[in-house]
């Protein structure tokens, strides 16, 4: 008797835990929805302050109107409060919500850790499962072989107790993906074996596939802000942002010194404030050269023709840049935005410290 009451027990216990483990996976999670379009993932964690519901930034960036809807009920939705919490130096936001559970967060996570990622797979409404492992550790992001793919941006990565992990959050292309997609002009001998080298580099490794990875959740510093100035902030912060992004490009055509640029690409930096405001303006002299780059240019060709304006050129700019980030650092309540911006502001002086050393190698060896 008392041995049939055990395995009485035992039965109802596993009832009850398997019914534990599906509220903890399936009513935890939630798809967003966006005004303009975009669609993510976010799921419910806890700690000691409450419950909380858990994103990327970048799921509810640029948009006013966005909807957190449970996977289980299309009823159960929330909206973004009055007021919003962000990481300051990650892609992670969150918010207070009234409910009484969530994931708990994973204290850490070692390598080949069975891990499972839950997200909006593709944006179509429907969350999906990934099993897979971690495969790379840093101090705040995780790799993972979990099938992350857009959509899932937001969702969780938990562990096989149902802890949370990371926030499933980007992934970086092969090379060959990237050099196909944005090397459209001519390629030297010598520009086309560096390329085939970095391929080979990589070649029957699983680092020449997609990789994929979460951002950790832990030592995060939150910092609250009002909705309104999170989107006003928000707004700014995506300009600024595309600025550097533009100029960028710009720099690395010119590098280059074989793609064709239209006269056109010039002028949003050209009309940009950044320029109006330092009241500094690049020669026009380049940006009508610029205009009349074609395939068929050969790299001496270019840099004898644009050698005083590149030095010129990259001596404004970086002028133009250091000021726009002292401004940048006054600009945002949100530690997040200026921290980003910096990041940014660092890689374009990178890029056109890389076009100065271009224009110097060129005069030593005319």
């Amino acid at each position: 008797m008392k041995q049939a009451a055990f395995f009485l027990l035992l039965f109802f216990s596993g009832v009850l835990l398997a019914d534990t483990e599906k509220v903890q996976v399936e009513d935890f999670l939630f798809t967003v929805e966006s005004a303009d379009g975009s669609r993510g993932s976010a799921f419910l964690m806890k700690d000691d302050d409450g419950v909380w519901m858990v994103s990327n930034y970048h799921v509810i960036s640029g948009s006013n109107q966005v909807q957190f809807i449970s996977m289980n009920d299309k009823e159960r939705k929330f909206e973004l409060p009055g007021e919003v919490e962000i990481a300051s130096d990650r892609d992670a936001i969150r918010f207070r919500v009234e409910d009484v559970a969530g994931f708990e967060m994973a204290s850490g996570c070692g390598f080949d850790d069975i891990v499972y990622a839950f997200g909006n797979s593709g944006g179509l409404g429907v969350i999906t499962k990934s099993k897979g492992t971690v495969i790379g550790k840093g101090p705040d992001d995780v790799e993972v072989s979990c099938e992350i793919i857009p959509g899932n941006s937001g969702g969780p990565v938990i562990n096989e107790s149902n802890q949370v992990v990371g926030i499933a959050s980007y992934i970086v292309k092969p090379l060959t993906v990237e050099i196909s997609k944005n090397l459209t002009g001519k390629l030297t001998s010598s520009e086309r074996a560096r390329l085939e080298n970095k391929i080979n580099e990589v070649k029957g490794t699983r680092y020449e596939d997609t990789r994929r990875f979460a951002i950790s959740l832990q030592d995060i510093v939150w910092q609250k802000v009002p909705i309104d100035v999170f989107h006003r902030e928000s707004a700014e912060f995506l300009k600024q942002k595309s600025l550097y992004q533009r100029l960028n490009i710009i720099i690395a055509m010119v590098l280059k010194g074989t793609v064709k640029i239209p006269e056109t690409v010039g002028e949003p930096f050209l009309e940009n404030r950044w320029v109006r405001h330092y009241n500094r303006e690049i020669p026009q002299s380049f940006i009508s050269g610029l205009g009349r780059l074609y395939a068929n240019d050969s790299w001496e060709s270019f840099y004898r023709r644009y050698c005083r304006e590149l030095f010129d050129m990259h001596d404004r700019l970086s002028e133009v840049v250091d000021a726009q980030q002292e401004q940048e650092r006054s600009m945002f309540t949100a530690s997040y935005f200026s921290n980003e911006l910096s990041e940014q502001a660092e890689l374009t002086s990178k890029i056109l410290g890389m076009v100065k050393m271009a224009a110097e190698e060129y005069q030593q060896h005319r």
